[in-house]
């Protein structure tokens, strides 16, 4: 039933389709007059937070008299609105309440108008010119409900192979059909309506009689705005990251656009009447692109049939008619007052124009220029027949104009593609006579620049301006427009570079050698069939459509009213700012920076000269102190982006009204912020940047360059930024797709100055350029850089680094060029490890396939390097952990690879990079970071640095942060700092200096030894260091712009200079006044709504920094005095400052509309403020001498309250007058939204514990404000999310929280941080003065880095808190410093002992004072260490008590050898540790107490499975040959005395209630996290009262733990417990190393402090490379400092103890050792003991070895230590033997460290010896590859040559060194230097090359889309494998090298090192052979390189 019930259905209508579609004409009878009602919505809400709604409502009256079949004539009568601001709970569509309507006449004139039909469909209407613009988009509005394409005029075909049904008998098709909201693809539906449903709903058909024997019909249509021929819109802010359409059915997580129709009509498709037509345009977004509750814009159009009756007489005739041709919103011409005289005399304003029936294609482009010249000239019409060119009635263009170009210009380049010529040329029509007129269109920008100072009207080109909403790459099909030059040569080379791609297109990843395709992401929509207004000039402010200050005005911008004269307006605006900003506590309530978002959107809709006068009359120099309105103007002046503000900054720059700093920080936010970068804005700021005035302030020059290059690439280079960024469907494309000006001017130009740079060795220069380069991102810099990358041209190693880094650019726009130059130079072995690191770092944002990544992967496993090893694999292993959608492809390549990576663990110090990604899914929020750095070669700590983060807001992309440090080498980089400044001579007069004095050694004998480290260094003649220069730079981005600052030796050797100038000016005080607005963000959308009147949707972070006061400082000596190449370090620094900071931000998002007819904007937003404001005085004082530092603080203001913090966030509604120049918050029509009653809370912080009073005010309306709020909130997000957006909220509601200060509730007046520090290094107990202890003490320690402690065999025994309690509690008190050393010392021989004294007192009517001291000591020799903490608080306040805690810890913490893994194992490694905590009132009997006792031990489960491990077999077989300090035995030894299992006992007693609570709920949260290992008992426990146990056992491997607790009430055991690897060398201990030195001993891999160690026979290196030896009766260098070039060495080298370390050792016997350590002119020998034979036993206290200081042998004991000091009291070394017999020698100065036991000697070298030390323990550069350097700086191959390079050959040397020596000397020995290498290919060189991209520089004969060399014949130049024959071998070049085809020849030749690939002759080589003289390439790529052979290539090729 139900199938027959549709049959009967649809069967009339098809016939009706059928017989319809064939005959149809309109849908109304002629001679009758039909009347419908219009009933019109418009509203704004945040609909999702609360029922309260914006808006309009309108009605009218609209009378339709057919005129013929094809022709109605058409009136709006009585037309009203009301505007709305109300709830309504029903939702937007709900019926309004009558009391909440007050109608008023809408100013829309009744005049007729005209719609006329084309089979059907509207084709184009005649209206009065005297009509506004606004009025003509008003009637489209309604026209468009008419539009009903029922017969498929505008069809769209089903794409091929579909299965839709043919037309006509289908009744759901799709058609392309022009709106107000655009023209766009339509889906219809037709289906018959049931008379049933009329019953229900009798509006759908008001009139159903008028059917006849028809039937009703129901038309649906849904609009696709993604697939649009003309998208009206503006918009501005998507950045290039994103991958957004603006104005799509969808943009991201926080858009979405519809547009539903539905359309009643009834009788048949042949003679029908349309009973309703209701459209409703949704626009959905979330405010602030996050939210997941959204707002809405919401718009309804109604047009219902009331009556209909016969007509009598004609009807009336258009006055004054002027055609329009489609119904596409018309943009407006903001600026009326700037038409010609002749267009003044026409009232009309609106945005017209008139078809050309026929029009010429083939018109002259000389006839072009002189119409354009000649309409230039006159202003006023060149032809009676056609409309003045200024008229502004001729702005409304046909498909394919600019909407903007004068009427007597058309299109040369018209496409073709429209079945109609007039729906594609542009003419100009007189209405009046009907005859048509046609004139050329010329493209000249130039020509635009001057049109832009004598006519508002003047032509535009709209060749650039080409995009298809459906495809995302921005080309053009029309006609090329670039600065001078003619269109006609460029139309056919634009229109061969135009290709039609989908909206799916993809992303910027993928592109073609050529610049035109490269950055193919951009959407196409922009293209030639859109109307646009002119591009802005230079002079003139930019003609901006559906902003409401540009078109608030009726139509036309504000300024054109009389209520607004601009610059009055912004002198007024500008001085309330300053006013404002003076009192900070006030910027949020009186909306100051939306004050400032006014002025910069008023600056916008001024001309240059309306600038020019603003600025004479606000200018003013900037003074330290007080309101200054020119601040504010400047900074809106950078903000704005116009042409006209450009030029205003240019003259001030040129006038040196701003100068230096603050010019280069407008120049930045000015390029950051360019609104529409046409090409001549770009050639301008080039202009400027380049200017005399500009390039001889070298901070401006730099900051100039690089930030137009910044422009530049995101205006012309990328065209996804290019198309997202910018207004392109207001204006078209603002720059031809491929500019010549790019690759002809502006790379050149760079490319100049960096080769004068090079040559003039200006390093600064170079830096700049080479970053200006890579800023473009243009592949043509490729060619710039490719001589110095492939050593053509000398470049440092720094320098190269930063051309790779420079490429980060390219490698966003063109990923697959610079993927493949970057995988080049990541190849070439022969580069070094710095260009390496950084090609991977940069190659990794190129997203790389997976067969690449697998490579590189693979690699690792033989790569050299282990620092670019190392950065590979973090890469691809944090690659492979991304997270996110946009990764995916990226991640899963990664995983493919991860498994291929060298498994060997890596330090920290080593390269690395780190991607990390995350997303808030449910918000929308996602981040991308990345952390990298290139590690040194000479220090742990990294030579550059890197770190960038990405968000990510509901699919808008921006990068916010960026943050780059490089330097050639930042030890160097500290070292030359440090060379600036010179320690002052006063003598000692400090406490230090007052206690007992330094013991001299009496070792001033000096040394008679033959050996100096200058002699050895003579004797071996080895090759001195080339250091290259310091240079280095910063690059920050912050406040919105980039900053790049360089540095080198020149910049650090004028530092004594700079600071002598700064101490000199703060003695007598510095006034500063730093003042700063900027917008954080900006984006901005606009498009019509289905009401004709624009939604707006704009979200704007405007932002002020403050930082001004007086600072004044003194020093002793003084800083300003003394030498002018060097800086005298201050002993003291006394300073005094006054400070007010300020950092206040307001994100304003505005859901909105705009009526312009009645200048108002209707609102619903969300405003948020974050506000901080810290108003102090402040005086530090530091006394270095004594080491103690003071900060005393106190309020700026003693006497007026000051807003310390302030936020905020207000969801509102609010209709707001265009016209009114004050913030819509202040407006009387704004209404915050309020969901529920707000919890409010208020209350006084700190007056009781400090005597600040702090008010804190409260108000939130979240619903639920608890802990499981702030859970949830966690558990969204990650760490870095939760930083990243700490104010994010998912839902939108009401805050506010303030905090402010109160002075009047405030006791206190000032607050004093004090910190002071002492030690016991100068008392007669020190370490300095070591002397006999009593020797019952038997414990001691090893050195510093392997402190091992023997087993005493005893408990640490009990540490009375009373150790920690003072006799005075004053604060920073030197006698309570002196007590706790003394007790800290106390029982321990030789101690060591620090002690660290804070306080905080704050001063007022009553002192409150909060005092922290602690201690430590310990020893070399004893096993006793002791910790001493005390605390106290002072009473607050009358009733409070004062409070104290002392803590007294001690430990003792055995010996265990760390030489031999056999000795480790029997060892005892049991360890204890006991402390007394004392807390309350007063330390003492009455108070709490806690005793903490612990013994961690090693179980014998520990033992087995350290004794069974692979690595101790290992070592136990290498000990058996005397081998034992490999780094198997050395890392298995360490490993062999973790402790494994712990005990701690707790007893406690008087603790009070609020303690044990405390923590009760500290178990609790254990419990919470460890539920997963929990077994609790709480029943039936009865354990001892005031006693708790902990046993914490881990297993074997230390990888898990069980923990047994138990409590009086309770017992819990939590079991297997994970323990992480970071947690590990935390939670485990050592009874050697501490917490710190187990951590970084696990991140560098050991390699914290790194040693070498050499036994019997067998060395290992620093960097870990294990090799056999012999050294024989000769001296060997087992180090030496590497001697520097007498040219390079500073002044200061002769201060570096380090350059003056040499040790030597040879052997003593078969098994035993000599050591020989060399320290400047002392010398120390250690030898074997004589008894090394027999081992000895901890008990005999007999050493290994005999320490001899400059040939005297001096005492060796476990008991105490020896020690010698300088000449100038220092300790120059100290030595002591360890229980097991090995002997440490330490010299603390030069940092080395020596464990030796006659057999063996274990070396330890601090990190300043990284990169700078040779012999046979390497280079100690983290390169394993490089330590076997010889003297000659080369590398050996053979381990024996190696050794004996190193023999000394003095005359004590015995054996076969000195042969094997002179072998060694004639041995291969490869230099480690940077081999050139082809890394950048011809193709990749001239990649930005292609006929498309850079014509002028090739012949114009060249073909379109085929790739040419740099010769004029693009056919000439080929590519082949070059073939080589050398003797038995053939050898193919890696990579096809460019030669000349035949019938060329070569311009030129140049010499290049190719890499070769060589095989044996045979059949297979002359197979490839064969291949070659085909034509064919074999790829020999992937082959090793057989070696590398100079040839010669053609620079070009050309014809015969």
């Amino acid at each position: 039933m139900g199938s027959s019930l549709r049959d009967k259905m649809w069967s009339p209508l098809i016939v009706f389709l059928v017989v319809g579609l064939a005959t149809a004409e309109n849908a109304w009878k002629p001679g009758y007059e039909y009347k419908y009602q219009i009933k019109g919505r418009t509203l704004a809400a945040l609909h999702q937070v609360a029922d309260k709604y914006v808006g309009v409502v309108s009605r009218a009256t609209l009378t339709l008299q057919p005129q013929s079949s094809n022709a109605v004539l058409a009136r709006i009568s009585d037309a009203q609105f009301s505007p709305v601001q109300a709830s309504l709970p029903g939702g937007w569509a709900s019926r309004i309440p009558e009391k909440e309507l007050n109608y008023k006449s809408l100013p829309l004139s009744s005049k007729p108008f005209q719609i006329k039909f084309k089979n059907g469909v509207v084709d184009e209407l005649v209206v009065s010119k005297d009509l506004s613009n606004p009025e003509v988009n008003l009637i489209k509005s309604v026209v468009s409900q008419l539009q009903v394409d029922t017969h498929g005029e505008n069809e769209i075909k089903w794409h091929r192979g579909s299965q839709a049904p043919k037309r006509p008998s289908e009744s759901v098709f799709r058609a392309m059909e022009d709106t107000v909201t655009g023209k766009c693809e339509v889906m219809y539906d037709i289906s018959p309506l049931p008379m049933y449903a009329t019953q229900v709903n009798p509006e759908l058909a008001p009139m159903p009689e008028l059917r006849g024997d028809g039937i009703l019909m129901d038309i649906a249509k849904t609009k696709n705005f993604s697939n649009c021929d003309k998208r009206v819109a503006y918009h501005y802010g998507i950045t290039g990251l994103t991958d957004w359409e603006p104005a799509d059915n969808e943009m991201g997580h926080f858009f979405s656009r519809s547009g539903v129709s539905r359309i009643v009509i009834s009788g048949s498709l042949k003679e029908y009447t349309i009973q309703s037509s209701v459209t409703v345009n949704k626009v959905i977004l979330s405010p602030a692109l996050y939210n997941a509750q959204k707002g809405m814009v919401v718009s309804r159009m109604n047009v219902t049939l009331i009556s209909r009756r016969s007509s009598s007489g004609s009807p009336p005739s258009v006055p004054n008619p002027q055609r329009v041709k489609d119904l596409v919103y018309d943009y407006n011409d903001p600026f009326p007052s700037e038409r010609s005289s002749s267009s003044a005399k026409s009232p009309a304003k609106g945005n017209k124009s008139s078809e050309s029936e026929s029009q010429s294609s083939s018109s002259s482009e000389n006839d072009s220029s002189d119409s354009q010249s000649n309409s230039q000239e006159s202003g006023s019409s060149s032809s009676d027949s056609s409309e003045s060119v200024e008229r502004p009635g001729h702005k409304r263009q046909i498909p394919k104009r600019f909407r903007r170009s004068a009427p007597q210009q058309k299109n040369k380049n018209a496409s073709s593609g429209s079945s109609s010529s007039s729906s594609e040329n542009d003419s100009s029509d007189s209405v009046s006579n009907g005859e048509d007129s046609s004139s050329s269109e010329s493209s000249s920008e130039s020509q635009n620049s001057s049109n832009d100072s004598s006519s508002s009207n003047s032509s535009e080109s709209n060749s650039s301006s080409s995009s298809s909403s459906s495809s995302s790459s921005s080309c053009s099909s029309g006609s090329s427009s670039s600065d001078s030059e003619s269109s006609s040569s460029e139309s056919n080379d634009s229109d061969s570079n135009c290709s039609d791609s989908s909206s799916s297109s993809s992303s910027s990843s993928s592109e073609s050698g050529s610049v035109s395709s490269a950055s193919s992401s951009s959407s196409s929509s922009s293209s030639s069939s859109e109307e646009h207004n002119p591009k802005p000039g230079m002079n003139k402010a930019p003609k901006i459509p559906l902003l409401p200050y540009f078109i608030g005005y009726e139509g036309n911008a504000i300024p054109t009213s009389k209520d607004i004269e601009p610059v009055s307006a912004v002198k007024k605006l500008c001085s309330q700012i300053a006013s404002e900003l003076q009192h900070p506590s006030t910027i949020p309530q009186k909306s100051t920076l939306s004050k400032f978002a006014i002025v910069v959107r008023l600056v916008r809709t001024m001309n240059a000269e309306q600038l020019q006068k603003a600025v004479s009359q606000i200018y003013a120099p900037i003074k330290s102190s007080g309101e200054n309105p020119w601040t504010v103007l400047r900074d809106a002046l950078a903000a704005a982006g116009t042409g006209p503000c450009l030029t205003t900054i240019k003259d001030l720059i040129k006038s040196r009204k701003i100068a230096t700093e603050e010019a280069a920080e407008i120049f930045a936010t000015l390029a950051a912020s360019a609104r529409t970068p046409t090409a001549e804005f770009l050639k301008a700021l080039f202009a400027l940047a380049t200017s005399p005035e500009v390039t001889k302030q070298p901070l401006l020059n730099s900051t100039a360059i690089l930030s137009f290059a910044n422009l530049a690439r995101k205006a012309q280079v990328n065209n996804v930024t290019a198309h997202n960024l910018y207004p392109v469907h207001a204006f078209g494309r603002l720059s031809p797709i491929n500019p010549k000006a790019v690759a002809e001017e502006y790379i050149p130009y760079m490319a100049k100055h960096l080769r004068a740079a090079v040559k003039d060795g200006d390093s600064h220069k170079i830096q700049v350029y080479i970053r200006a380069l890579g800023n473009l991102g243009h592949p043509k810099i490729l060619s710039v850089f490719e001589p110095y990358l492939e050593g053509k041209e000398p470049m440092s190693t720094f320098q190269r680094t930063l051309m790779v880094t420079s490429l980060n650019k390219l490698a966003k726009v063109f990923p697959q060029v610079a993927r493949r130059v970057l995988f080049n130079v990541y190849q070439n072995l022969g580069e070094s490890h710095e260009v390496r690191c950084a090609a991977v770092l940069v190659l990794m944002r190129t997203a790389p396939p997976a067969f690449m990544l697998q490579r590189m992967a693979e690699f690792t496993n033989r790569d050299p390097s282990l620092q670019v090893t190392a950065v590979v694999k973090s890469a691809i292993q944090s690659a492979a952990a991304l997270q996110g959608p946009h990764h995916h492809e990226f991640k899963m390549n990664a995983k493919a690879a991860a498994n291929l990576l060298n498994p060997k663990p890596l330090g920290i110090h080593y390269s690395r990079q780190y991607l990390q990604s995350y997303m808030v899914k449910e918000m929308g929020l996602a981040y991308r970071r990345e952390l990298s750095w290139i590690g040194s070669s000479d220090g742990l700590l990294p030579s550059s640095a890197f770190i960038s983060t990405r968000y990510n807001v509901g699919g808008w992309k921006s990068q916010n942060m960026a943050l780059a440090m490089m330097t050639s080498s930042f030890n160097d980089l500290v070292d030359a700092v440090s060379d600036q400044f010179e320690d002052s001579d006063s003598s000692n007069s400090g406490k230090h200096g007052s206690k007992s004095g330094k013991k001299s050694s009496g070792s001033g004998s000096g040394s008679h030894s033959p050996f100096t480290t200058e002699k050895i260094a003579e004797m071996l003649n080895i090759e001195p260091s080339d250091d290259e220069q310091v240079e280095g730079n910063l690059l920050v981005r912050y406040m919105g712009t980039s900053r790049f600052f360089t540095f080198d030796n020149t910049t650090i050797e004028n530092l004594p200079a700079l600071l002598k100038s700064a101490a000199s000016a703060l003695r007598s005080g510095h006034k500063f006044n730093y003042n700063k607005l900027y917008n954080q963000f900006a984006l901005t959308l606009a498009f019509p709504t289905e009401t004709g009147l624009p939604f707006v949707y704009s979200i704007k972070k405007p932002t002020y920094i403050s930082l001004r006061g007086e600072v004044q400082a003194k020093s002793h000596p003084d800083m300003a005095s003394g030498s002018r190449d060097s800086i005298r370090v201050p002993e003291t620094i006394n300073s005094t400052a006054s400070l007010q900071f300020v950092y206040s931000t307001r994100m304003t998002a505005k859901i909105s509309f705009v009526a312009p007819l009645t200048h108002t904007r209707y609102i619903a937003g969300v405003q948020k403020n974050i506000q901080v404001n810290v108003p102090i005085k402040a005086t530090f004082d530091l006394d270095a001498e004594n080491s103690e530092a003071s900060v005393t603080l106190q309020p700026l203001y003693n006497n007026r309250e000051a807003q310390i913090f302030h936020y905020s966030t207000i969801p509102y509604t609010a209709k707001h007058n265009i016209l009114d120049l004050t913030p819509v918050s202040q407006g009387s029509n704004f209404k915050p939204i309020h969901v529920r009653e707000p919890m409010q809370m208020e209350t006084t912080v700190g007056k009781d514990s400090t005597g600040f009073a702090f008010r804190v005010k409260y108000a939130t309306e979240q619903k639920y404000l608890d802990y499981q709020y702030l859970y949830e909130k966690a558990q969204r997000h990650d760490a870095m999310s939760l930083i990243l957006y700490p104010w994010a909220e998912r839902t939108i509601k009401y805050n506010n929280i303030n905090v402010v200060f109160d002075p009047q509730r405030s006791n206190t007046k000032s607050v004093t941080f004090t910190a002071s520090y002492d030690d016991n290094s100068d008392d007669s107990q020190s370490s300095h003065s070591w002397s006999d202890s009593d020797e019952s003490d038997s414990a001691s320690n090893e050195s510093r880095a392997h402190s091992g402690k023997s087993n005493s065999g005893k408990s640490a025994g009990s540490s009375s808190s009373s150790m920690a309690n003072p006799s005075t509690s004053k604060p920073v008190s030197e006698k309570r410093q002196q007590e706790f050393l003394r007790r800290a010392s106390s029982g321990i021989k030789n101690a060591s002992a620090s002690v660290l004294d804070l306080a905080v007192e704050f001063n007022g009517n009553k002192n409150i004072a909060y005092v922290a001291t602690a201690a430590y000591a310990s020893s070399e020799v004893d096993e006793t260490s002791r910790a001493l903490f005390y605390f106290y608080k002072s009473p607050t306040s009358g009733n409070s008590k004062p409070y104290e805690v002392c803590a007294a810890a001690k430990g003792v913490y055995p010996n265990v050898p760390l030489m031999n893994i056999a000795k480790a194992l029997r060892a005892n490694p049991t360890s204890y540790a006991s402390s007394e905590i004392s807390f309350g009132e007063k330390c003492g009997s009455g108070a709490a107490q806690i005793s903490i006792s612990a013994k961690g031990e090693q179980s014998q489960e520990r033992k087995e499975y350290i004794r069974r491990s692979p690595m101790a077999q290992k070592c136990m077989s290498l000990m058996q040959s005397g081998s034992y300090l490999q780094p198997a035995c050395r890392n298995i030894t360490a490993r062999a005395n973790f402790l494994d299992s712990y005990s701690v006992n707790i007893q406690y007693e008087k603790l009070p209630a609020a303690f044990k609570n405390f923590t009760y709920k500290a178990y609790s949260v254990a419990r919470y996290l460890g539920y997963p290992y929990l077994d609790e008992n709480t029943i039936n426990v009865h354990n001892k009262e005031g006693k708790i146990t902990v046993d914490i056992d881990f297993e074997p491997d230390l990888k898990a733990a069980n923990v047994s607790l138990t409590a009086p009430s309770f017992e819990a055991d939590f079991d297997l417990v994970r323990v992480g690897p970071c947690a590990r060398p935390l939670a485990v201990q050592h009874p050697s190393w501490n917490a710190a030195d187990r951590f970084l001993t696990y991140a560098l891999h050991a390699q914290w402090t790194a040693s070498c160690g050499l036994d019997r026979d067998s060395v290992s290196t620093f960097d870990n490379k294990t090799y056999p030896i012999h050294l024989g009766k000769c001296w060997h260098v087992m180090m030496t400092s590497q001697p520097e070039d007498d040219d390079s060495s500073s002044s200061s080298s002769n201060d570096d103890l380090t350059a003056e370390v040499t040790v030597l050792v040879r052997d003593a016997s078969s098994h035993e050792k000599e050591v020989k350590v060399i320290l400047g002119d002392d010398v120390f020998d250690l030898k074997p003991s004589g008894s090394s034979s027999s081992k000895k036993s901890s008990e005999s206290g007999d050493a290994d070895g005999v320490v001899y200081f400059n040939q005297k042998q001096r005492s060796v004991s476990y008991r105490k230590i020896n020690n010698v000091t300088d000449s100038d009291g220092e300790m120059l070394a100290f030595w002591y033997a360890l229980p097991s017999g090995a002997v440490i020698f330490e010299a603390p100065q030069h940092e080395i460290a020596i464990m030796y036991n006659g057999e063996a000697a274990w070396l330890e070298a601090g990190s300043t010896y990284r990169g700078d030390v040779l012999g046979l323990c390497g280079t100690y550069d983290s390169e394993p590859a490089t330590d076997f350097t010889s003297p000659k700086s080369c590398i050996l191959e053979q381990p024996k040559m190696f050794a004996a390079s190193w023999a000394v050959p003095d005359q004590t040397c015995q054996g076969e060194a000195k042969e094997w020596q002179r072998r060694a000397a004639s041995a291969p020995c490869f230099n480690q230097t940077f081999t050139p290498h082809d890394v950048i290919t011809e193709e990749d060189a001239n990649s930005g090359y292609s006929s498309r991209s850079s014509k002028s520089s090739r012949s114009s004969n060249s073909q379109s889309g085929k790739s040419s060399s740099s010769s004029s014949n693009s056919g000439c130049t080929q590519h082949r494998t070059k073939i080589i024959e050398q003797g038995s071998q053939t050898c193919f070049s890696m990579r096809p090298q460019p030669t000349c085809a035949n019938n060329c020849r070569a311009t030129g030749k140049v010499e290049k090192s190719v890499d070769f690939h060589c095989v044996a002759n045979s059949s297979a080589s002359r197979h490839f052979v064969e291949m070659v003289k085909k034509g064919a390439n074999p790829d020999f790529s992937r082959k090793e390189v057989s070696k590398t052979i100079k040839i010669s290539v053609p620079q070009g090729c050309t014809s015969n």
